[in-house]
C-alpha cells in the first residue's frame, strides 16, 4: 500500500488520471455473488428409519389437497388421501417430542393430534428404542379414529382411498336438512305450553323442575296463584313448598272431615225417620202422635229443605261450579264435601283450605275446559 502511494505521489496529473480510470472501474466491479445451497428441509417421506434425534410421534399428510380437500376432508370430519411419517418437530429438551405433541409436559399435545377420550396422540409413536437402544419403526394404525370436542373424525391412508373421497364424490353437508330441523325446532320452541302439558308432580319429584326454564316455572306459580319475585331459584323453592303443602293435613283438613261427618249424621236420622214412618201402628193414639210428630216432622223436614234449596247455591269455582252449604263447597258430580269457601267466595285459596281434594278440584278444572 505505501508504494502504491509513492507512486500516485510522485506521478504527474496525466498519470494519475491514467491510473484512476484504470483502479476506478476496478474497485467498482461487485464480487460475484455465490450461490446459496437450497435449504435441506426435514424428510416427509414414508416409511424412513426413525430417527430418534427428531419429535417421536407419527403425522399425516395429504399430498393431494386439490383432489382430496385441504387435510384430505373433502367430507366433513373424514379425512383421506394420507400418509404418514416422522414428524419434523424439534425436540424439547427431557422429552422425545416437539412442542406440538406434548414435549412441554404431560397433557400439553395439540387438541388436533389428541383423542379426547383416550387423552393421548391418536396415531401413536413412529418408532422407539429397543432393548439394546437401537431405533426401530413401529407399525401404522390401521383405520385410526381420532375423538374431537365435538365429533368423531376417521382418518384413511392413501392406500384404501377411493373415489368416494374425493371433492367431485363426496357428501355435500347437510345444511338443508339441519336448517330443516332447526326451523322444526323452533316451531316447538313458538308452541305455547299450557299448565296441563307438563306433568308437575313427575318434575319436581325427579329433580328436573330445575332445568325448566323460568318461562315455564311462571306457567305453574300464576297456575297457583303464587306470586314470587325473585332468581329462578326462588321460583323453584317456592313450587317447590308449595308442592309439599299439598300433601301435609292442616286445620281446614279437619274441618271439611267435620262437615262430611255432620252430613253423614243428617243422612243417617233421616234414614231412622223414614223407617219409622214404615213400621206398623197398632196403637191407635200412638198411630195419631205419630202423625202429629211426622207431620210436624216433615214440616221441619220441608222448612229445611226449603233452607237447604235455599243454602245449596251454585257458585263457580276458578270456572268450576260447587254446591255451597253451610260453608262448605260440595262437589256435584261425587258429593264431596271439597272444604270451606271464603268470604267473598271467589277469594277461596283452594290449596290452603281444601287439602287432599285439591286433586278432585284440579280434575274438575280439566273435565271443564274439554267440555267447552
Amino acid at each position: 500500500m505505501q508504494h502504491l502511494v509513492a507512486i500516485v505521489e510522485s506521478s504527474t496529473a496525466e498519470e494519475r488520471k491514467t491510473l484512476s480510470d484504470l483502479l476506478i472501474p476496478a474497485m467498482e466491479k461487485k464480487s460475484p455473488k455465490t450461490s446459496r445451497k437450497p435449504r435441506t428441509s426435514k424428510s416427509k417421506v414414508s416409511g424412513q428409519p426413525f430417527d430418534p434425534s427428531m419429535c417421536w410421534a407419527r403425522c399425516h399428510t395429504c399430498d393431494d389437497e386439490d383432489l382430496y380437500g385441504k387435510g384430505g376432508e373433502a367430507t366433513k370430519n373424514i379425512h383421506a388421501g394420507l400418509r404418514d411419517h416422522q414428524c419434523t418437530g424439534k425436540i424439547i429438551d427431557g422429552s422425545h417430542y416437539c412442542s406440538r405433541h406434548g414435549g412441554k409436559g404431560p397433557g400439553t399435545s395439540a387438541v388436533s393430534v389428541t383423542c379426547q377420550d383416550e387423552k393421548k396422540l391418536f396415531l401413536g409413536d413412529y418408532g422407539k428404542m429397543d432393548e439394546d437402544e437401537n431405533p426401530v419403526n413401529l407399525p401404522r394404525p390401521e383405520n385410526p379414529t381420532r375423538m374431537s370436542k365435538k365429533a368423531l373424525h376417521k382418518y384413511i391412508w392413501i392406500e384404501d382411498t377411493d373415489d368416494t373421497h374425493t371433492k367431485a364424490n363426496s357428501k355435500p353437508n347437510s345444511n338443508s336438512n339441519s336448517k330443516s330441523k332447526s326451523k322444526s325446532k323452533d316451531k316447538e320452541k313458538d308452541k305455547e305450553l299450557v299448565y296441563a302439558d307438563i306433568d308437575w308432580g313427575a318434575k319436581i319429584s325427579s329433580g328436573e323442575i330445575e332445568d325448566l326454564p323460568v318461562k315455564t316455572l311462571k306457567i305453574y306459580l300464576e297456575e297457583h296463584g303464587i306470586t314470587v319475585k325473585g332468581k329462578k331459584s326462588d321460583k323453584i323453592a317456592a313450587i317447590n313448598d308449595h308442592f309439599d303443602s299439598l300433601d301435609e293435613p292442616d286445620e281446614n283438613d279437619t274441618e271439611g272431615e267435620e262437615a262430611e261427618q255432620e252430613v253423614e249424621e243428617e243422612e243417617a236420622e233421616q234414614e231412622v225417620e223414614d223407617e219409622e214412618e214404615a213400621a206398623p201402628n197398632h196403637d191407635a193414639e200412638e198411630a195419631s202422635a205419630d202423625s202429629e210428630e211426622s207431620d210436624d216432622d216433615d214440616d221441619d223436614d220441608d222448612d229445611d229443605d226449603d233452607s237447604s234449596e235455599e243454602e245449596c247455591d251454585l257458585e263457580a269455582i276458578q270456572g268450576v261450579n260447587y254446591a255451597v252449604h253451610e260453608g262448605n263447597a260440595i262437589d256435584i258430580k261425587t258429593g264431596t264435601v271439597m272444604g270451606p269457601v271464603a268470604n267473598p267466595i271467589s277469594s277461596t285459596n283452594i290449596f290452603q283450605m281444601w287439602g287432599e281434594n285439591v286433586a278432585i278440584h284440579l280434575k274438575n278444572i280439566t273435565d271443564t275446559q274439554a267440555a267447552q
